[in-house]
């Protein structure tokens, strides 16, 4: 197909012609040029865009990651319960004594943290219901207000 071995990876110089073939390849160089530069530069444009993306991501939090399952259940257990301010936190802390949760402070923190923003649109894989999860609002309010 190429006669010359030098133009393998560039762009052609010269007409290329594909007999019994549906595909018909551009025969203008020029028009070549523009498409390849258009990919370089939209390449080259999203590569930008992820570099910003994950940057504005942040660092993995790998603690974070690790307990997300037992936070998550423990979660659940302090709806279901209704419990808070100690209350929580004296289940989270027997919650992590029970399954060698080794940086007790930081898991509770975490916890109380997420607990802090629950809402429903959050309660999937906690184990609740949307009732007990506004049961449990309903009585937050009730606690912080008095």
């Amino acid at each position: 197909m190429l006669m010359d071995p030098a133009s393998c990876g560039n762009v052609r110089r010269i007409e290329i012609d594909i007999g019994k073939s549906t595909y018909k390849p551009l025969n203008n160089p020029h028009v070549l040029k523009e498409m390849l530069d258009l990919f370089c530069w939209a390449y080259s444009r999203s590569a930008n865009l992820y570099g910003v993306v994950k940057d504005s991501l942040g660092e993995v939090d790998a603690f974070r990651i690790q307990y997300r399952t037992q936070r998550k259940e423990v979660m659940g257990k302090i709806v279901k319960q209704n419990l808070h301010g100690s209350d929580a936190e004296e289940l989270i802390m027997n919650y992590c004594q029970q399954n060698n949760i080794g940086e007790k402070d930081k898991f509770t923190a975490m916890t109380l943290a997420d607990l802090s923003a629950l809402h429903a649109g959050a309660i999937i894989g906690l184990g609740i219901t949307e009732d007990q999860l506004n049961t449990w609002l309903e009585h937050r309010a009730g606690t912080t207000t008095q």
